[in-house]
């Protein structure tokens, strides 16, 4: 995996040397900045996919906002469980020469889960409707490089970023009402749980290596 990692470093480093391409002037020429999903170890990464649309200020800005969703659902023997992973926020990034970047975000993601559970008690049959939702707002710094070649492609990668969360809210009910077929050490129990899910699902601690291609003209 050291060995992967390396040669793939070396190999970023080389693209904009074999377009001969001056990412900073080329940052100056253009105005608009589209981005697809980035790939890399990040949770909202992985779960929204989420694309960006920015704008370059001169050759040293690049505003943007970013904004991914992706729906879920597994079933088996009368179980079911929804679920979606919405990702909104926006982020800068300062480029204090050709390439290197300094990255700061925030972000507000949400996670909603809807399951139906089959439930037995006092030898009654029925079905029992859990929801689940987390929300978290998180603020993020990074450093990374971006290269534009002269034909307008763009590649990135943020080489480390590191996640805070600032505000999280968690709320869990069933169709019998909030808890009802919980005990309190049991309630309880799912609210620590909930809440570590909450931060990590939210980004925390933060990202490594997030290539992510797009296009700048």
């Amino acid at each position: 995996m050291k060995k992967l990692m390396v040669i793939f470093a070396m190999l970023m480093a080389l693209v904009p040397t074999a377009f001969g391409a001056s990412s900073e002037l080329n940052r100056d020429d253009r105005l608009i900045f589209v981005g697809l999903p980035p790939l890399g170890i990040s949770v909202p990464a992985l779960l929204s996919l989420p694309f960006s649309l920015g704008v370059y200020v001169g050759d040293d800005m690049l505003f943007a906002g970013e904004a991914g969703r992706k729906t879920y659902k597994y079933e088996n023997m009368g179980q079911s469980v929804e679920g979606s992973y919405t990702n909104l926020g926006g982020y800068m990034r300062w480029f204090p020469g050709n390439s290197f970047n300094v990255y700061a975000g925030m972000h507000h993601r949400t996670v909603e889960v809807e399951g139906k559970i089959n439930f037995e008690a006092g030898g009654i049959k029925s079905n029992e409707y859990i929801v689940a939702k987390l929300q978290t707002i998180t603020g993020s710094l990074g450093i990374g490089n971006q290269w534009i070649m002269d034909f307008g492609l763009t590649i990135g990668i943020d080489w480390l970023v590191g996640t805070a969360v600032i505000d999280q809210a968690e709320s869990f009910s069933d169709s019998k009402g909030a808890y009802t077929l919980l005990t309190p050490e049991e309630k309880k129990a799912v609210e620590e749980e909930m809440a570590l899910i909450n931060k990590v699902l939210g980004g925390y601690p933060g990202g490594l290596f997030l290539l992510q291609f797009g296009w700048a003209f």
